[in-house]
């Protein structure tokens, strides 16, 4: 992918503007990759899918910590990570805004997420989550994922609900501490 011109990789002012989202959403059209499935060969039982919420993978990215782990497993295929563009697209959107990410660096990382993670169209519309219906998408590619976890920082909306139909919603540590990989 050929280096964007300097000035559409400028911060702007306190909001991502909308030619940063249309690049974005440009970029995740070329990102959808079969769904596989993967097996752990010692034990021939099936690895963890999981699907992490926007704060997850700031978190892996900028502090480190527990979600930079679930992130290392992801990559290393220990665990099956499973997202979808709205995901992506939220997640590049608080990079830009919240964090003034260059674009370049911002494709950087959903490429490299791209080349590990399943992204998955989800067929089903969530409305739980009134107070921040972004939160929704994570519930809608679970549910189309068929994940086995939902992995979250998100302490108001999320982890609040403990499960969503039967797939629990645990933080990075909990997760952890569940699979003790």
């Amino acid at each position: 992918m050929p280096l964007l011109p300097h000035w559409l990789i400028e911060p702007q002012r306190n909001n991502v503007g909308k030619d940063f989202i249309k690049r974005v959403k440009k970029l995740l059209e070329h990102l959808v990759l079969p769904r596989k499935r993967i097996l752990i060969a010692s034990s021939m039982s099936r690895k963890p899918k999981v699907v992490f919420d926007t704060n997850i993978f700031l978190s892996a990215i900028i502090f480190g910590a527990n979600p930079q782990v679930c992130l290392e497993l992801a990559r290393e295929q220990r665990l099956q990570l499973v997202t979808s563009k709205g995901i992506l697209l939220e997640f590049s959107q608080k990079l830009r805004s919240k964090f003034k990410w260059r674009e370049q660096d911002i494709v950087g990382v959903i490429e490299g997420i791209g080349k590990f993670a399943t992204i998955v169209e989800p067929k089903k519309k969530v409305t739980i989550i009134k107070a921040d219906p972004s939160d929704n998408r994570v519930l809608e590619c679970a549910l189309e994922a068929k994940a086995d976890y939902v992995i979250s920082g998100d302490k108001k909306h999320l982890l609040s609900l403990k499960k969503f139909r039967s797939i629990p919603i645990v933080s990075a540590k909990d997760f952890l501490n569940t699979i003790l990989i």
